[in-house]
């Protein structure tokens, strides 16, 4: 497609995502009236995409509603329009970093408007490895305490990634904080 037609078809999609529709009523109704008629609205939150299967999906569900219960989520993820989280399941998708996920904000324009997205990749081998790797520490005496659950350790690296989406500018310290919090919340909770 030629560059000019292009450009003509985004700005008439812009203008379309920005003007008021065709049919709204040019005097708003009164603001007394229309109060009473409804009930006070509470943004959705974050739709949540999670695109595992088996074991995976389970297990982020599970995270998810952890986090939830000891009232993380929200905070985290309020200002996320979406929360895409993948799987890469083999040992072979481990990437070079030795990371155990990533996380990547972004943003569309939407009905006029930017939101902010999440994505979020988890590597479920490096996870089990890893957890593996602290509870040989902690046999050996490494460590001051066990690791948590493997449940617990899900819940704390969604709570990771989903820092770095927090927009903050200050990356890792900040996941590692709400990787930290996270861990005491479940782990507490788990104790009750």
């Amino acid at each position: 497609m030629p560059k000019r037609i292009l450009v003509a078809v985004l700005a008439a999609s812009m203008a379309a995502c920005t003007a008021p529709a065709a049919h709204a009523p040019l005097v708003a109704a009164s603001p007394r009236r229309s109060a009473a008629k409804r009930k006070v609205t509470r943004p959705r939150g974050a739709r949540v995409l999670f695109l595992a299967t088996g074991r995976a999906v389970t297990r982020l569900h599970q995270a998810e509603h952890d986090l939830k219960a000891v009232r993380l989520w929200g905070r985290l993820t309020n200002h996320l329009y979406e929360v895409k989280v993948a799987v890469r399941p083999g040992r072979s998708d481990i990437p070079a970093d030795r990371h155990l996920a990533d996380a990547y904000i972004s943003a569309v324009a939407a009905q006029g408007t930017l939101r902010n997205l999440c994505d979020i990749v988890f590597y479920p081998v490096a996870i089990a490895q890893d957890l593996v790797r602290w509870r040989r520490y902690h046999a050996q005496g490494r460590l001051g305490r066990p690791p948590g659950t493997l449940r617990q350790y899900w819940g704390s690296i969604l709570a990771h990634e989903l820092a770095h989406c927090l927009g903050t500018g200050r990356g890792e310290r900040v996941a590692k904080h709400w990787e930290a919090k996270a861990q005491r919340k479940l782990e507490a909770r788990a104790a009750t």
